[in-house]
């Protein structure tokens, strides 16, 4: 579980200094149109980034309790799962 939470410290930290940089749209007045076109292309690049992180991170956020639960239970997920009586997913 320690590295799950690393995962999700990693993933924040990318999100927070390389990726959200990018997406702040500033630029100077004198830009020509292929540079807004290629900062756009950038964002949008960043965007899609971001949205599988953020997924990444959901999912971990969602198996970390599973885990714990099945573990405080003396078994693995699938005891977890048993007990939420989600075992039509499996």
């Amino acid at each position: 579980m320690i590295a799950l939470w690393f995962v999700l410290v990693i993933n924040g930290a990318i999100m927070t200094f390389v990726l959200r940089p990018k997406l702040a749209g500033k630029m100077k007045a004198q830009v020509g149109a292929q540079q807004v076109q290629a900062k756009q292309q950038e964002m949008i690049k960043a965007a899609r980034y971001i949205t599988w992180i953020t997924r990444i991170d959901l999912g971990i956020a969602l198996f970390i309790p599973l885990l714990g639960a099945g573990l405080l239970k003396g078994g693995g997920i699938f005891t977890a799962v048993a007990l939420t009586g989600l075992t039509g997913l499996l």
